[in-house]
C-alpha cells in the first residue's frame, strides 16, 4: 500500500495480508501514515527470499514456454513504457494480444462505503485472451496467476479474484474463469462466480477496516494468527503483556474461554485458583495452569525447569512407550527440500552405536540429488534399519516429530519399494516418536516443545554453520544453483548441511539417553507391545507374484512391442493399487490412535474430549441388546462434521461405536452413541470411513490373470481386452470392422436391427 495524489492505493497483496493478520495490515498502514513511526520491520529471511527467487523463476518458465507457441502473441508489459504501465497493458488489451505478462491493472472507482480515495492496483501474471465477447470486441481475458504451490490456497483466490474485478472495470465483463499455474506445471481453473462474493465480503471488510483506521488505536496482535513483516515486534508486544498465547500447547479456543473468565495473562493462568472453566476439561484446564507456572518460573534460568506429567502406570502414553536401550538403537533424521515437485529427501542421516565399540558414537549418511538417487537412499536406509532390526528385535528407530515417518510412506507409495519392510517396521512399533513421549511425560518450561527447545535441558547451545531446517533448504539451494563440489567432502555446502544434520541426530540420541534417566529415576516401566509377524494372506501372494512374472514379462516385450510392455507393466502395477491405498488411510487411524484426548482437539474429522452426561443410559427399542449413551462435546471446537456413523474410541483397541444421528443435537453439543459396552466417561472419537475394495480388487486380478495366460499369438478376449490394447470393440455381426471414416457402425439403425 502507498498514498499518492490524497489517494491510498493496495494491492491484491495487501487484501491478503489482512485476511492472515489484522494486526500486520495495521502496522503497514501505520507505517506509511506515521512521520514519527519508529518501528522497524523484521529483517529479511532468506527462506522467503528463496521462496519469491523461485515464484519468479516459475513466472519466467512459463512465460518462456508460452513464447515458444508460435500460434500466441505475448506480449511483456515490462518491456513497454514503463511510466505509464497502465496504458501499456490497456493498449496490448485493446490490440489483442493472446497473452499478456505482467499487466498492470488499476480501480477506477470504488464504490464500497463510498470510500473513493481507497482504490486497488496490482500487477496480474498473466491475462490470457479467450473467445468470450466483451467491450473490447469479440474477446475477452481471464486472469492466470502462477504460484509455487502444488494445491490452491484460499489467498491465492482472493488475489484473482481482485484482478478479475479490475480486469472487468475494463472490459465490461466479469472473467468467468480465475486460474492457477501450480508449482508442479498443472494448472487449476476455477469459476470465478463461485468465490467472488466470498471476496467481496473480504473486500468490504478490508475497506471499512482501513477507512475506520486510527493511529492511537493499534490492533491487537492476539487477535491475528500470523504477523507479516512485523513479528518480532508483535512478539515483543505479547511478552511485555504476559499474553496467554505464550503458553505452549494452548489453543486459540481454549485462550478466548480463559479471558472470559478474566485469566488473560500466563501470571494470571498460573495464580488462578478456579478449579474449572466452562468448556474446558478440567484435565486440560490443570495442565495449562502447570505449564504456564513451569515457563513463568523458567524465565532467566539457563536450563529450564520440568515436571512429571502423572499418567497411569497401565496407560500407554508418555515415558511407557520409551523402550529399553539397545546396542543396535538408530537416531534418525532427514534433510528434505521441498521446492521441486513431490519434494526432495535428499539427506538421510543415523547417529548409531558399532556393536563392537557401543561407546563410540557413529553417524551415516545416504545422500539423493533427483529423484533415482532418493528411491536408492530410501531402499539402502530401510534395507540397513532393517537388517538391523532382524539380527535384534528389541532395537528401535528414534525421531523427533512425524517427517521422517511421514517420509518413508510417501516414498514407499512413490516407488513401489521396500512395503514389505517399512509395514514391518511400522507395525511393530520400531519407530519411535521422541517428540510424542515429552509432550505427554513432561512439563519443560519452554514455549515451544521443538527439539531446539528441549535440548536446552540436556546440552549446550548449537555452533554449526546451519541453524534450522529453513536455512538448510537455503543452503542446499545455494549448492544445486552453484555445486561448489560433487559430495559432502568436496562440498563446503553440502558439509554444513551434514554438520547440521549430525547435530539433528546425535541430540536426538542425547535426548533419549536423558529420557531414559527420567524414566528409570521415576520407576516407570515400558508397556511395550506384542510384536507383530506380518502374515500375508494367500491372495495377496499370489497377486505379488503374479506381478512379478508380468514386470519380467513386460522386460522380455520392451525390445520387441513397447505398447504390449507398456500394457504388461499397468498392470502389473494396478494389481496392488488397492491395497497400496488402503494404506494411508490405516497409517492416518493408527496415527491417531496413538495421539492423546487434547492433541485430536485439533483434528477437525475428530470428536475429542466428549464427557457423559447425566443422562441414564437406555436402549433405543425393547429388542435391542445394545445400549445408548448421551455424550456433551465442546460446540467450539472445530469439527467438519459427521461423514460416520461408526467411530473407533481412542484408548480401546478394536472397538468402534455407532452414532445415532436421529438423536444427536449438534448445536447444543449432544451425541448419543449406541454400543454393547459400557464407554468411559470420557472419550475421543475416531471417523471410521473405511469402503472395503475387496470385489473391485478381486476382478481386477481375474482381468490380469486371464491376460498373463495369454500372448500375442491369442490375445485374450472380451470387451476389457479390447479396450486396454486400444482395440475395436467386437461387435455381433461385425467383428472388430472400422469403416473408411474411423466409425465402427456405418448405418447405426440397419446395423443395430440385424444384430
Amino acid at each position: 500500500m502507498y498514498i499518492t495524489n490524497n489517494a491510498m492505493i493496495f494491492s491484491p497483496s495487501d487484501l491478503t495480508v489482512f485476511l492472515n493478520s489484522p494486526f500486520a495490515s495495521w502496522m503497514d498502514r501505520a507505517n506509511i501514515e506515521d512521520s514519527n513511526f519508529s518501528i522497524t520491520p523484521d529483517e529479511s529471511d532468506p527462506f522467503m527470499a528463496l521462496l519469491a527467487n523461485k515464484g519468479y523463476e516459475h513466472e519466467t518458465q512459463y512465460l518462456n514456454k508460452l513464447k515458444k507457441d508460435k500460434n500466441l502473441s505475448v506480449i511483456d508489459i515490462r518491456e513497454q513504457d514503463e511510466s505509464d504501465p497502465v496504458s501499456a497493458t490497456l493498449d496490448a488489451m485493446q490490440q489483442g494480444y493472446d497473452v499478456i505478462f505482467q499487466a498492470t491493472l488499476e480501480s477506477k472507482h470504488n464504490n464500497l462505503l463510498n470510500a473513493k480515495a481507497y482504490l486497488f492496483k496490482g500487477h496480474a501474471d498473466y491475462l490470457k485472451k479467450v473467445s468470450i465477447p466483451s467491450q473490447l470486441g469479440d474477446y475477452s481475458y481471464e486472469v492466470w496467476d502462477a504460484k509455487l504451490a502444488t494445491h490452491v490456497k484460499p489467498y491465492f483466490i482472493v488475489q484473482l479474484c481482485c484482478y478479475a474485478q479490475l480486469l472487468e472495470q475494463i472490459q465490461g465483463i466479469r472473467p468467468k474463469n480465475i486460474v492457477v499455474i501450480l508449482g508442479n506445471g498443472k494448472t487449476a481453473r476455477l469459476k470465478t462466480d463461485d468465490y467472488y462474493y466470498y471476496y467481496q465480503n473480504i473486500q468490504y471488510q478490508f475497506l471499512k477496516f482501513h477507512q475506520d483506521f486510527d493511529l492511537n488505536q493499534m490492533e491487537d496482535p492476539a487477535n491475528s494468527r500470523e504477523y507479516g513483516q512485523w513479528s518480532d515486534y508483535a512478539h515483543h508486544l505479547l511478552e511485555e503483556r504476559d499474553h496467554l498465547s505464550l503458553v505452549a500447547n494452548i489453543t486459540r479456543a481454549q485462550i478466548k474461554k480463559l479471558e472470559q473468565k478474566g485469566i488473560k495473562t500466563c501470571n494470571d493462568l498460573m495464580q488462578c485458583t478456579l478449579s474449572t472453566i466452562p468448556r474446558i476439561q478440567d484435565e486440560t484446564f490443570s495442565r495449562l495452569k502447570k505449564q504456564a507456572s513451569m515457563q513463568i518460573k523458567s524465565r532467566g534460568l539457563a536450563v529450564p525447569l520440568f515436571d512429571l506429567i502423572p499418567n497411569s502406570p497401565h496407560e500407554y502414553i508418555g515415558f511407557s512407550i520409551l523402550p529399553p536401550h539397545s546396542d543396535n538403537d538408530i537416531f534418525f533424521d532427514i534433510e528434505g527440500f521441498p521446492l521441486v515437485e513431490g519434494g526432495l529427501e535428499y539427506l538421510w542421516g543415523s547417529s548409531y552405536f558399532d556393536a563392537h565399540t557401543p561407546k563410540s558414537r557413529q553417524f551415516k549418511d545416504f545422500w539423493a540429488h533427483d529423484q533415482a538417487q532418493e528411491k536408492t537412499a530410501f531402499i539402502h536406509f530401510i534395507q540397513w534399519a532393517y537388517a538391523r532390526w532382524e539380527s535384534d528385535p528389541d532395537m528401535h528407530i528414534y525421531h523427533y516429530g512425524h517427517y521422517e515417518i511421514t517420509a518413508c510412506r510417501k516414498l514407499m507409495g512413490r516407488y513401489g519399494v521396500c512395503e514389505q519392510e517399512v509395514d514391518q517396521l511400522l507395525r511393530n512399533e520400531v519407530f519411535v516418536d521422541c517428540y510424542s513421549i515429552v509432550r505427554n511425560s513432561l512439563y519443560i518450561g519452554e514455549p515451544k516443545y521443538s527439539i531446539k527447545n528441549i535440548e536446552h535441558l540436556y546440552r549446550q547451545q548449537r555452533d554449526t554453520e546451519v541453524s534450522g531446517g529453513s536455512e538448510s533448504v537455503v543452503v542446499y539451494d545455494a549448492w544445486r544453483v552453484a555445486p561448489d563440489g560433487d559430495d559432502w567432502q568436496s562440498s563446503s555446502l553440502l558439509n554444513d548441511i551434514r554438520d547440521y544434520n549430525i547435530d539433528d541426530c546425535h541430540s536426538t540420541q542425547e535426548l533419549v539417553s536423558w529420557l531414559r534417566e527420567r524414566q528409570s529415576e521415576n520407576d516407570i516401566q515400558y508397556l511395550g507391545k506384542t510384536p507383530v509377524e506380518e502374515e500375508l494372506p494367500e491372495e495377496v501372494t499370489e497377486r505379488i507374484q503374479l506381478r512379478d512374472r508380468l514386470l519380467l514379462r513386460s522386460e522380455q516385450e520392451r525390445k520387441i512391442d513397447p505398447k504390449q510392455a507398456d500394457l504388461s507393466e499397468n498392470l502389473a502395477w494396478v494389481l496392488e493399487f488397492h491395497r497400496r491405498e488402503d494404506k494411508p488411510y490405516f497409517w492416518r487411524l493408527f496415527d491417531r490412535l496413538g495421539m492423546d484426548h487434547d492433541e485430536l482437539l485439533d483434528d477437525q474429522e475428530c470428536l475429542a474430549c466428549c464427557v457423559r452426561t447425566d443422562k441414564p443410559a437406555y436402549k433405543d427399542s425393547e429388542r435391542s441388546r445394545n445400549i445408548c449413551y448421551q455424550y456433551q462435546f465442546d460446540i467450539d471446537q472445530e469439527f467438519k462434521g459427521i461423514e460416520a456413523n461408526y467411530w473407533h474410541l481412542l484408548g480401546a483397541d478394536n472397538v468402534k461405536v455407532n452414532m445415532l444421528l436421529d438423536e444427536c443435537d449438534f448445536k447444543k453439543g449432544l451425541i448419543v452413541l449406541k454400543t454393547s459396552f459400557e464407554p468411559d466417561k470420557k472419550i475421543t472419537l475416531i471417523p471410521d470411513t473405511y469402503v472395503r475394495q475387496k470385489p473391485i480388487s478381486e476382478s481386477i486380478d481375474q482381468v490380469v490373470t486371464t491376460y498373463e495366460q495369454t500372448d500375442n499369438s491369442q490375445p485374450a478376449t472380451g470387451a476389457i481386452y479390447d479396450f486396454l490394447k486400444r482395440r475395436a470393440p467386437n461387435i455381433i455381426g461385425l467383428g472388430h470392422t472400422v469403416s473408411e471414416q474411423g466409425s465402427i457402425i456405418q448405418d447405426p439403425h440397419n446395423q443395430l436391427n440385424e444384430t
